[in-house]
């Protein structure tokens, strides 16, 4: 059937003139059917033959191999030619189905643009700033004075570095007046998330103390230097401008093992009135410079 549809135009209706229908019926017929091929009733051996067999009550009709036998008692001639027509059709011109072309597929949204990689630049920072503290539950005094604070590192972690120099702390216990000088060092590791101008940091560390302790008011002027070695943590919120940026801070300076504290009373007599503070509570007001 595929070798007829690809076949000379030329379509012969070869057949008995006296024929039901005739080849001359058939051709008209035909020539109103195509679209690509023109039949005649000529016996010209190039195109395709097509042969009309009138056998009364049927006909049959023959194109190439391809052959059918058709029932029509009623010898109506013009109705053979049709049906005849349609078979004849369909094998030399088939119908052609194409399915529609498929809609153009959406194009795929652009691709997000890649995350800047991580700021991987050393920094380094000095903090200076107001100091306050002060020993909850202990009957002290608070204590003031300054702190200076060196932090190096990557932007979101690195090492942090200070020193406070505060005020002396007067302590009653047992009725006996004590005053204590602080230095407090420590050293850590501190934490930041920079939110645009905005940046907040915690801080974790060890921090050593120097206690100066002395004896008021006693008839043997007395003091000692002490050790103490603890714990640091701290919060604390910055906001940048350029490279100044001013910062509250919050900490805490926790020593497990507070220090006994001995006075001497009176010549070879010795009285151990209290210890020191486990945990200090401070706040830090300043200013931070951005070196590098």
């Amino acid at each position: 059937m595929s070798a007829l549809a690809h076949a000379a135009p030329s379509v012969h209706v070869l057949g008995e003139e006296t024929a039901c229908p005739s080849p001359a019926q058939l051709t008209l017929a035909l020539n109103q059917a195509f679209s690509e091929h023109q039949a005649d009733t000529s016996a010209a051996e190039d195109g395709i033959a097509v042969r009309v067999s009138d056998e009364g009550p049927s006909y049959k009709i023959a194109v190439g191999a391809d052959a059918r036998e058709f029932v029509d008692e009623t010898r109506s001639c013009e109705d053979r030619a049709r049906a005849a027509t349609v078979f004849i059709v369909l094998l030399i011109e088939p119908p052609v189905f194409t399915s529609p072309a498929p809609p153009p597929a959406a194009k795929p949204p652009p691709p997000k643009p890649p995350a800047p990689p991580p700021d991987r630049r050393l920094s380094l920072e000095i903090e200076a700033a107001g100091f306050i503290d002060g020993a909850p539950n202990a009957k002290s005094s608070l204590s003031g004075g300054g702190a200076v604070r060196v932090n190096f590192g990557l932007p979101q972690v690195g090492l942090t570095l200070g020193v406070i120099g505060s005020s002396p702390v007067d302590f009653n216990l047992s009725d006996i007046k004590v005053e204590l000088t602080r230095v407090p060092l420590d050293l850590g590791v501190r934490g930041a998330l920079r939110l645009h101008r905005l940046e907040l940091e915690a801080d974790a560390g060890v921090a050593m103390m120097v206690d100066l302790l002395a004896g008021k008011e006693l008839a043997t002027q007395n003091s000692s230097t002490r050790l103490e070695w603890g714990l640091r943590l701290a919060l604390s919120a910055k906001i940048w401008f350029g490279r100044i940026a001013p910062f509250i801070s919050f900490q805490s300076l926790i020593f497990p093992s507070p220090i006994a504290i001995t006075v001497e009373t009176s010549a070879q007599d010795y009285q151990t009135i209290g210890k020191t503070p486990i945990v200090w509570l401070g706040g830090l007001i300043g200013m931070a410079i951005k070196i590098f």
